[in-house]
């Protein structure tokens, strides 16, 4: 429901989408890399900046000063247009797009897909990796 419909102001004309999502994911990077640095172990999904490298490479450069789990998830365009068309919130354009690229020039330590609706064994496969790696002991 809208803000208005709510009876709460609306953003203020001054907002900038932009320089907010900005403003917010650093201040979201920041909180996590409290937590990470007294010791908290964190899973962070869907959090990294999508379409600015350079958040992208700060968010990184902030997580991998700690222990990092970097997992790519994937499922197949027509599984994700599946779910997608469950939750009528979702822009089906922008979920598009962003299957097209997300993964582009992305370096993960996991990579799963989850098209068949088997989570178990991606589960498996990032405590596997976590394991061999002594990622988390």
């Amino acid at each position: 429901m809208e803000a208005d419909k709510l009876g709460m102001p609306s953003r203020p004309k001054h907002w900038n989408e932009d320089k907010e999502r900005q403003r917010f994911g650093r201040a979201f990077r920041r909180s996590v890399e409290g937590y990470l640095s007294e010791g908290y172990d964190i899973i962070l999904d869907g959090i990294l900046p999508y379409g600015d490298q350079d958040l992208l490479s700060d968010a990184l450069e902030i997580y991998r000063a700690h222990r990092l789990c970097y997992v790519g998830v994937s499922c197949s365009l027509e599984m994700l247009e599946k779910r997608v068309s469950e939750r009528p919130d979702r822009d089906m354009g922008f979920v598009r797009r962003q299957h097209a690229d997300i993964h582009e020039g992305q370096k993960y330590d996991v990579e799963i897909d989850t098209t068949d609706g088997n989570l178990r064994d991606g589960i498996e496969t990032v405590v596997a990796f976590l394991r061999e790696t002594d990622t988390f002991q």
